[in-house]
């Protein structure tokens, strides 16, 4: 029986209709998608009626003839609502299936919905829209918003209210904290919002937010993408180095860059204090100014291993000849002094009191400025460390899974910590109340007494971290690229504890004293973003008064 004499015959034929959109071939499948548009007006919406199930089956999985089938499906609701309203449940269910078909069944459902299907009669449609604009998945998103405006809802404005609580809701699964009051406060904002009383629900949305801030101490501020696999920041936070390969990069908070050049072989290792950036390469080291001049380059006889550097002009090299060169102002430097075992990793207080090197050596062995030995911490194989800028505090970590914390004056230890994998990297604050560690996986915050406080799990491969003296400013190196965060229990510690660390002689101003003062106030309320925000004014008050 041919299409011609299927079109003159009775509803009997529309199964034989059906058979043919079965065909391989598209030209076929279209052809019989219009002969059914044409059928319709002679035949009835009623004789299709037994057909919409499978029409909409098809309708979602045929990704060829999607355009003709979405016009029979619409022209068979126009001419009977009847006919199309036992498969919305379908549509319904097959909206929040992964592109092609959920953005076309949502799509589908919001044309259905301008030619008068009611979507109040539909909650569970609703309610599923409701969520996919709260995800912000970018293909199904905006069909839900279509759906969500054709049933009289402030979808987009919604859309926007709720990104930001989509984000700090993700980052609070990375941080492994409870989300279950977060989530049943959702919950009562979207019965608000799907009852058109979106303004009752914009405080409740406010108060989320702020809910999973005090969960979530980290913020990210911007992410560049590329291969880095080295990162430095000042000790104020203001400039952001980064290497990849022989690139040099030096950015600002916000991310921009300020400068960059090309240095003689792959960068090894980077470090800033004062207004220096040091960088070592295979054969030298090199100072730049923070704009980005070179300042002296010095060459090693050796490969270096190791970098560190003072507040002065002071600068410490780790050779691969198991020696530790210091490099005065101007890129003259005094005879190496050997030890006793190859160095992997240095650093130094602000101003060199204490210089300790990490090693494959069973110590951690701590110097004076001249490199004169003070003390030894027994161990395993160190693969990182980190003195205070104070030298107060030294944190260390082995290549094995811990990190340790040790007195920087007698050099006893304090705490041990085990992280989930092998130690990258370590950071301790000024005051050693802001201890972070890094693993493959992982970034881990504990307290002064070792208390873990905190763990972030980007999703990705950590290479490397570091952050500024005070704790609040952080850069993760991860395999994709580079994340900024600012730390939210570093602002705390900051106010908490604002003679010790700001004040050195100085006293501070009353105006910054007060906002201090209301900082605290807001911390232990946890009211994060705002002890954040005044506390950023507070140091910003601070430095510039100083």
């Amino acid at each position: 029986m041919g299409l011609r004499d299927l079109l003159s015959g009775t509803e009997s034929h529309i199964p034989k209709l059906l058979e043919r959109l079965s065909s391989p071939e598209v030209a076929e499948r279209e052809k019989t998608v219009s002969r059914m548009l044409a059928l319709l007006p002679q035949q009835g919406p009623a004789a299709f009626a037994a057909a919409a199930p499978p029409l909409v089956q098809l309708l979602a999985d045929d990704e060829v003839v999607w355009q003709p089938l979405h016009a029979l499906v619409l022209a068979l609701h126009k001419a009977d609502k009847r006919v199309i309203e036992p498969v919305i449940p379908s549509l319904v269910a097959w909206a929040t299936a992964p592109a092609p078909t959920g953005p076309r069944c949502l799509q589908l459902l919001a044309e259905l919905a301008t030619q008068g299907l009611d979507l109040r009669t539909l909650p569970t449609a609703l309610h599923m829209a409701t969520e996919l604009v709260e995800l912000g998945d970018p293909t199904l998103s905006p069909g839900a918003v279509a759906l969500l405006q054709a049933a009289g809802l402030e979808a987009s404005r919604y859309a926007v209210l709720m990104a930001p609580v989509r984000e700090r809701m993700a980052q609070a699964h990375a941080f492994g904290a409870e989300t279950a009051p977060a989530t049943t406060a959702i919950g009562a904002v979207r019965e608000l919002f799907l009852a058109k009383r979106l303004e009752e629900a914009i405080p409740m949305i406010s108060a989320v937010q702020e809910q999973l801030r005090a969960a979530n101490k980290l913020v990210p501020l911007w992410y560049l993408q590329g291969q880095f696999h080295r990162a430095a920041l000042s000790p104020d936070g203001e400039f952001i180095a980064l290497a990849n390969e022989d690139e040099l990069r030096v950015l600002n908070p916000a991310g921009t860059q300020r400068w960059g050049t090309r240095v003689p072989g792959r960068i090894h290792r980077l470090m800033m204090r004062g207004s220096r950036l040091m960088v070592t390469v295979p054969t030298q080291v090199l100072c730049f100014d923070l704009e980005g001049k070179v300042l002296w380059r010095h060459d090693l006889p050796v490969a270096p291993t190791a970098l560190t550097a003072t507040e002065e002009p002071e600068t410490y090299v780790a050779l691969a000849d198991n020696t530790i060169m210091r490099i005065g102002p101007g890129g003259a430097s005094q005879p190496p002094v050997r030890v006793h075992h190859p160095v992997v990793w240095i650093s130094c207080s602000a101003q060199g009191e204490l210089v300790v090197a990490a090693g494959d050596g069973a110590t951690l062995q701590a110097y004076d400025a001249r490199l004169n030995p003070r003390w030894r911490f027994p161990g395993g194989r160190w693969a990182t460390v980190n003195v205070s800028f104070s030298g107060a505090s030294v944190l260390a970590g082995t290549d094995g899974r811990e990190v340790v914390a040790v007195s920087g004056t007698g050099g006893g230890r304090t705490w041990k910590a085990i992280l989930d994998r092998p130690v990258l990297a370590v950071s301790t604050s000024k005051t050693g109340r802001v201890n972070l560690a890094a693993d493959a996986t992982a970034l881990y915050h504990f307290s002064l007494s070792g208390q873990q406080i905190w763990k972030m799990a980007p999703g990705e491969e950590i290479r490397f971290f570091a952050a500024d003296a005070l704790g609040i400013n952080l850069v993760l190196v991860t395999a994709s690229g580079v994340r900024m965060y600012e730390h939210l229990d570093g602002w705390r510690n900051l106010v908490e504890h604002w003679t010790p660390l700001m004040e050195m002689g100085t006293p501070t101003p009353p105006q910054a004293r007060e906002r201090v003062k209301a900082a605290i106030a807001a911390f232990k309320a946890n009211r994060y973003d705002e002890g954040a925000s005044i506390a950023r004014q507070a140091l910003s008050i601070a430095r510039g008064i100083r």
